[in-house]
């Protein structure tokens, strides 16, 4: 059974998204049957809380206590990573040997490779 994080879940973003998500199809069925509109909307609005209650995508943050943004991958407060987030899709892979960088002859700054000329000084840089 999945584990409800009573913080999370007493949200006012879970609770009203829930509330708009169950709002639609109760009022589809209203305009066929007026009790059954009820019935739907709490058994809808059940379901919604309950998927978004239980993720694993915590709205606080479990090191500073703090709040976070859905779907954040780190805290903005603290910099360290949410537990249960995606990790980034574009994260920077640390173990690759950074390129190699092209001095310059005159003021020694480095450049870029494959520039031609120096972004400091102008001045030409070997092939």
């Amino acid at each position: 059974m999945k584990k409800i994080d009573w913080e999370s879940a007493l949200s006012f973003r879970i609770l009203f998204l829930a509330l708009l998500v169950a709002v639609i199809p109760a009022g589809l069925v209203a305009l066929v049957s007026s009790p059954a509109s009820s019935v739907v909307l709490f058994v809808v609005f059940g379901a919604v809380w309950w998927q978004l209650a239980t993720t694993t995508n915590p709205l606080y943050c479990p090191h500073c206590r703090k709040r976070v943004k859905m779907g954040a991958s780190a805290c903005h407060h603290c910099g360290r990573e949410v537990v249960g987030a995606d990790p980034p899709e574009t994260a920077f892979d640390y173990s690759k040997p950074k390129p190699a960088a092209a001095r310059c002859p005159d003021c020694e700054y480095e450049n870029d490779v494959g520039l031609r000329r120096c972004n400091k000084c102008a001045a030409a840089l070997a092939p």
